[in-house]
């Protein structure tokens, strides 16, 4: 059983066990490992997209009640990176790094809207309830109980509903044509080279 909330970004405490990381010793430790590399920088990234369209509404992070004596009522238990991000954007001298706090404070003055301190969350009882849906987003397609990433044909169709053309669109096109007259099955679509066939059709 789940519930949805809206709770406050510095009500919430950043799990300290996630899969991505590992145990971390405290918030701090945390909030360092997310200003480190690669995943820094895609911290940066979604504070960035955060900072201009909202929060995704189709991306709700999890919580559960934080463990007894916590210092906060909720822990995150889904959705670690962009519940940081909020808290840099809320709050950039959470931010341990010199130079990434600047560009927190400045995506923080100059949002297209007001970084929200309270957003949606998905409550749940306690780990085992969130077991199942954590391991169901995060496996894979799983046969399809996952979710399933596009590739060049689901994306370049998409991307036709509102008028616009890839390079790989006369591919496509092409794909499309043949399914529908019955030249190919549905799974040839699906996963093809649409690159290399574009770059058969452009070649006299």
């Amino acid at each position: 059983m789940s519930s949805r909330k809206k709770i406050a970004i510095n009500s919430v405490l950043l799990d300290p066990d996630n899969a991505r990381h590992g145990e971390k010793g405290s918030q701090r430790d945390i909030y360092a490992w997310m200003c480190e590399g690669k995943i820094g920088q895609q911290v940066l990234k979604l504070a960035a997209d955060i900072a201009m369209k909202g929060n995704s509404p189709l991306d709700t992070p999890a919580v559960i009640p934080a463990p007894e004596g916590a210092d906060k009522p909720w822990l995150v238990v889904e959705g670690n990176r962009r519940v940081t991000a909020f808290k840099f954007l809320n709050n950039p001298k959470l931010c341990p790094d010199p130079k990434l706090r600047k560009q927190y404070e400045r995506m923080k003055s100059g949002a297209e809207h007001p970084v929200a301190n309270k957003i949606e969350f998905v409550v749940f009882k306690d780990i085992d309830a969130a077991r199942n849906w954590i391991e169901m987003r995060h496996g894979g397609e799983n046969g399809g109980l996952g979710v399933i990433s596009w590739g060049p044909w689901e994306f370049d169709n998409f991307s036709a509903r509102f008028g616009k053309r890839t390079t790989n669109r006369p591919a496509v096109d092409l794909l499309n044509y043949a399914y529908q007259k019955g030249l190919v099955e549905q799974d040839d679509c699906i996963g093809f080279p649409v690159t290399t066939l574009y770059r058969l059709l452009s070649n006299p």
